[in-house]
């Protein structure tokens, strides 16, 4: 993944986090739990994308 691809990537993560917090309130208990699941596989495809971007494993 390139410079470029990567600050993409983090970027739309960032924002999928962010609109999915902001629309958590609003969602019946079922969806909460499905909602938390996604929230908790962005922020760690965040953490990991952000961990290749600090190491340096950008191709």
């Amino acid at each position: 993944m390139s410079p470029i691809e990567l600050f993409e990537h983090q970027r739309h993560l960032t924002a999928s986090i962010h609109d999915l917090e902001k629309r958590i309130p609003t969602m019946d208990e079922a969806t909460k739990a499905r909602a938390y699941k996604t929230l908790d596989n962005l922020e760690r495809e965040h953490a990991r994308a952000v961990e290749m971007a600090a190491t340096g494993i950008i191709q």
